[in-house]
């Protein structure tokens, strides 16, 4: 998984890198594959900080 490897890269791997308890994570959710085309990471569902749902700001 590349946030793995990421993570071990920068010392972090035992704080960050992986969906697995007791790590810190802030994923997202679109409906399209960002790995087929980046563009559809403009598509975002979700994106969760700390926990919680984050909003969008106001503009």
């Amino acid at each position: 998984m590349v946030t793995t490897a990421s993570a071990k890269a920068l010392g972090l791997g035992g704080t960050t890198g992986q969906l697995t308890p007791g790590l810190s994570a802030d994923p997202l959710v679109t409906t399209g594959d960002p790995l087929s085309d980046l563009a559809n990471l403009g598509l975002l569902q979700l994106v969760s900080v700390r926990g919680q749902a984050a909003t969008a700001a106001a503009k």
